[in-house]
């Protein structure tokens, strides 16, 4: 497992080009939401059938419904309520 950094160690690369690795817990205490990666290929990586909708997996929020793609949204989520939204 790597090493935890603080919030404010990470680049903006590493937000936009990082990948959130499933099993591992960055910061137990909060939420990472996080996107660029289509929630079909997370739900593939789970042994799930691949949907596009916003998944919550242990302390991740995975909201990139994959809007680009052909059959795929946009996933919106409400951070005070939690409410997801699709177009």
């Amino acid at each position: 497992m790597a090493a935890r950094k603080d919030i404010c160690e990470y680049q903006l690369h590493d937000f936009i080009f990082g990948r959130s690795f499933l099993e591992q817990e960055f910061y137990p205490d909060r939420y990472l939401v996080f996107g660029h990666t289509p929630t079909r290929e997370i739900h593939k990586m789970l042994g799930e059938p691949p949907t596009d909708d916003i998944i919550f997996h242990k302390s991740k929020i995975a909201i990139d419904c994959g809007c680009c793609y052909k059959g795929g949204r946009l996933g919106c989520l409400n951070l005070d309520t939690l409410e997801m939204f699709y177009i």
